[in-house]
């Protein structure tokens, strides 16, 4: 059986990740976009596939048609949300056109073929779920927000109800986001994980600040969220991060922490062929 790897896809301009040489994933189109290959200009570009920028919508719209035809999906059965750092999921049920507008929430789930689930980010972690028997996907926004307040717990909860999904039997994808280099965050954030989660505090590391009022932590949040699912019953076998910080890679990702409102987003996609 061929190892399970991170492969940089080129399809003509357009460039994203996938994870390759996963039996589990046979049957399946994902994909984490990256900044390269679209029509944007600085300092947006070029693959800003985010409409909620300050960029042209035309720009967005045209960058969303290259990527997802590179990836044979079909524009008008992509689903998106109008994300709110929240812990609210969806069920997509109908195998028809994408819901509009998008609904609002941070976690997209169906077992529909033919629909493509999609969540945007410019630093968050972008979570993709699959259970390659029960053939249900996920795609998740997990900011420290949504982590925080449950989105990866609740996003199983209803695979599990809806679809009788264990989670030993789950593949999970991680893709690009900030690391613990680039992440420094304040005390509210550490306390927001500690009062849900009394194991994340091994996942903060203090950032040279000596005073409790202006203490700085650096977070870990993919290593965090790794670890989260092991604590939700998937298997590390199963369990997929892809090693890229998307402040440090400024060639390959957009990144709000560095550049601000003047950034794009990247989408990452999954659903069944």
């Amino acid at each position: 059986m061929q190892s399970a790897e991170w492969k940089e896809v080129k399809d003509q301009a357009v460039r994203y990740f996938a994870l390759q040489g996963h039996p589990g994933l046979a049957g399946i189109r994902h994909a984490f976009s990256t900044r390269v290959g679209g029509v944007s200009p600085p300092p947006f570009a070029s693959l800003n596939l985010g409409f909620s920028t300050p960029d042209a919508p035309g720009n967005a719209e045209i960058n969303r048609i290259r990527f997802l035809q590179a990836l044979a999906a079909k524009t008008n059965r992509l689903c998106t949300l109008r994300q709110v750092h929240s812990s609210r999921v969806h069920w997509i049920d109908s195998p028809g056109e994408a819901p509009a507008p998008p609904p609002e929430g941070d976690a997209l789930v169906t077992d529909k073929p033919g629909v493509l689930l999609g969540v945007l980010t410019a630093d968050c972690t972008p979570l993709l779920l699959v259970d390659p028997q029960k053939r249900v996907v996920a795609a998740v926004h997990a900011g420290w927000k949504g982590s925080a307040a449950g989105i990866i717990e609740e996003t199983l909860q209803v695979m599990t109800v809806a679809m009788d999904c264990g989670p030993s039997g789950l593949i999970a994808l991680l893709g690009p986001a900030i690391g613990r280099c680039c992440y420094q965050v304040g005390p509210e954030v550490r306390q927001a994980f500690l009062r849900r989660y009394t194991y994340s505090d091994a996942f903060f590391s203090p950032d040279g600040s000596t005073s409790p009022r202006e203490a700085r932590w650096k977070l870990d949040l993919p290593s965090f969220q790794q670890l989260l699912l092991l604590h939700c019953g998937l298997l590390k076998e199963n369990i997929f991060t892809l090693p890229l910080c998307t402040s440090c890679r400024e060639d390959l990702f957009y990144s709000y922490r560095r550049d601000g409102k003047l950034t794009g987003r990247m989408l990452s996609v999954i659903g069944f062929c």
